[in-house]
């Protein structure tokens, strides 16, 4: 079974309570994964299962324990994770034998030169036993082609204005890419907050560069997920807020995406009782099935099932919920070679890139401290601290006292935080510190400055690298008659400059949106869906693609079908129109609709990064 433990911490009393009826005393072989990032709430549901494994053999043999995890990886303590709790749930286990340690001695992911750089960056960053864990190539490694490289970038405010840092990180960016040879989406940029990650995906937009988020995009900065948003709040909004329904109805580009707001909304008042609730909200969500993107409507309809079995009863606390939350909702996003990759250290945890480049910008500003005995929290400027520092009374003590161990903590989870960015790389890294005229800078700050000068004190380090063995031999070139190119057909699609988009081409991308919207909803050769949106061309041309004979043997063969299935790995991530799985063979379909001419390059690509992906989940 698959015990989820980044879920909602309401759930676990609940959880605990059905422990016995659920079996989990009778669990026999537990793995853990992410081990270090355990809170307390978690430890409170793992230290039983553990106890009970590691007590002796069960009833039908031998039990086992094993947890994966890297105290230097713990980055989630404003999640809960307390290393500490951690370290005295299994302590007694450690000391007596029963639980082992073990360290990976070698990294099979980044080439010898970063390795070396890692191994100085954990002599600067961390304390104890940490300080020592280092690790080294394999005695056999990947070989590759090219340069590895890692280098610092010093960026200057202008005045109190930051803006600069953010040209001269694109500038960055533009120059490597050029100097590497890659397409951008070998590239990945990493940042600290989700405000440094909107200036740089703003600042790489302004100057052309196309930008993909790691793990999906959020929600709310899809154009489909507002839609969603929109009609949620069209149609269950409340009477106060009914001229934002009466604007809307007056929109021609709504009423034909949405139908006639004033009706759909006299209908769901005559059909749900007030406030409305889950019933009327998962409704209106289905009511875009067929006009939205699937992937998209079941995001939102698993955000308001798990709102309302919170406790939730009212569709626009559930809209206030969604906004609220926005930055942690994100919807899958198919890989795509020309988008560069930005996105939150924290986002890209347990992931790897070719290029990774890295922009620490730390708060000035300490954070709050958290007094148990009065029960709130205190923010102090550097003048308050030196007066308590100076006192003698009890509230002055508890107050330095709490606020030097948080600072440690902080120290600590800051300086993992960075290791965890840095260890993404492949090949190149690239560091974009700010400096500060006073030279004083925070602690992690500091450690990166220091493993520069040892490692790199010119600020770059890079080696050539040469693939060993043979020569590879050059395929065989086929030669292929191509069809003359239409009038006015630019050469590739995907690379097409808005301003040049024609009426025709717009009219040939919708046309192949409404077939795919229509091929979604195929399920039963007997039982295929009306013509709907199609017009009768259309429909026609799709009616004779999927009974076709070849067409259909595949399209309809044994196993389980998923529509607009998700399918990734820890490097790659696409979206698949539709996906069969049977016991011996997956079978993934892509619909493709436009000039042969530029459709094979895009299939090409495709196909590669699939087969990729099903390659690393099922070798």
């Amino acid at each position: 079974g698959l015990l989820a433990l980044d879920g909602a911490a309401s759930e676990r009393p609940k959880l605990m309570s059905h422990y016995f009826s659920l079996g989990l005393d009778r669990t026999e072989h537990l793995l853990i994964d992410e081990f270090q990032d355990t809170s307390t709430g978690d430890i409170a549901i793992l230290l039983p299962l553990m106890d009970e494994i590691l007590s002796g053999h069960g009833e039908r043999g031998e039990r086992s324990f094993f947890a994966v995890g890297d105290w230097k990886q713990m980055i989630y303590g404003w999640r809960g994770a307390n290393r500490e709790a951690l370290e005295e749930a299994i302590g007694g286990y450690i000391r007596n034998g029963v639980i082992t340690e073990s360290s990976l001695e070698y990294n099979y992911r980044s080439t010898p030169l970063l390795i070396s750089f890692f191994n100085q960056l954990v002599e600067n960053l961390f304390d104890g036993k940490e300080r020592t864990e280092t690790q080294k190539p394999p005695n056999q490694a990947a070989g590759f082609d090219g340069v590895t490289e890692v280098s610092l970038v010093r960026l200057e405010k202008d005045g109190p204005s930051e803006a600069p840092f953010y040209s001269a990180i694109v500038e960055f960016l533009k120059k490597k890419k050029a100097e590497a040879g890659c397409p951008w989406g070998d590239m990945a940029v990493l940042a600290l907050t989700n405000n440094h990650v909107q200036k740089i995906e703003a600042e790489l937009l302004k100057n052309g560069i196309r930008v993909s988020a790691v793990k999906g995009r959020q929600l709310l900065s899809t154009k489909e997920g507002v839609a969603v948003m929109l009609f949620i709040a069209g149609v269950l909004s409340k009477e106060e807020d009914a001229p934002f329904a009466e604007t809307a109805a007056k929109s021609a580009l709504w009423h034909e995406v949405f139908g006639n707001i004033g009706d759909v909304r006299s209908e769901f008042a005559e059909k749900f009782p007030r406030p409305f609730g889950l019933m009327a909200v998962s409704c209106a969500i289905e009511r875009l099935r067929g006009k939205l993107s699937a992937t998209i409507l079941d995001i939102w309809q698993d955000e308001a099932q798990a709102f309302f079995r919170e406790g939730g009863a009212d569709a626009d606390d559930f809209l206030a919920r969604m906004f609220n939350i926005r930055f942690g909702v994100r919807a899958p996003e198919a890989e795509n070679r020309d988008y560069i990759k930005v996105d939150t250290i924290h986002g890209t945890k347990g992931l790897q890139f070719q290029h990774v480049f890295v922009f620490w910008n730390e708060e000035e500003k300490e954070p709050a401290v958290y007094l148990p005995t009065l029960k709130c929290h205190v923010q102090l400027n550097s003048g308050e601290v030196e007066f308590l520092n100076a006192g003698e009374s009890a509230i002055a003590g508890e107050i330095v006292k709490h606020r030097e161990e948080n600072l440690r903590r902080l120290r600590r989870e800051r300086s993992n935080v960075f290791y965890v960015a840095a260890t993404r790389a492949i090949r190149t890294l690239a560091v974009f510190l700010p400096t500060k005229k006073d030279g004083q800078y925070k602690p992690v700050h500091q450690a990166v400055q220091n493993t520069f000068a040892r490692f790199a004190p010119d600020g770059v380090k890079k080696e050539i690298g040469r693939s060993p063995g043979p020569a590879k031999e050059v395929a065989g070139v086929r030669l292929l008659k191509v069809p003359e190119r239409q009038d006015g057909e630019p050469d590739r699609y995907g690379e097409i400059d808005p301003t040049l988009l024609s009426a025709s081409i717009r009219t040939g991308i919708m046309r192949g949106e409404r077939l795919h919207r229509w091929l979604a909803k195929v399920v039963d050769p007997d039982e295929l869906p009306p013509a709907g949106e199609l017009g009768d061309e259309e429909y026609d041309a799709v009616m004779q693609f999927v009974q076709r004979g070849d067409v259909a043997a595949v399209m309809f063969r044994p196993g389980k079908l998923y529509i607009e299935q998700q399918i990734s790995d820890k490097n790659n991530i696409g979206i698949v129109d539709r996906m069969i799985v049977s016991d011996d063979l997956i079978t993934i379909m892509d619909y493709k609709s436009g000039s042969m001419r530029g459709l094979r390059q895009k299939y090409d690509e495709q196909r590669k990064r699939y087969t990729r992906i099903m390659a690393s989940l099922y070798p």
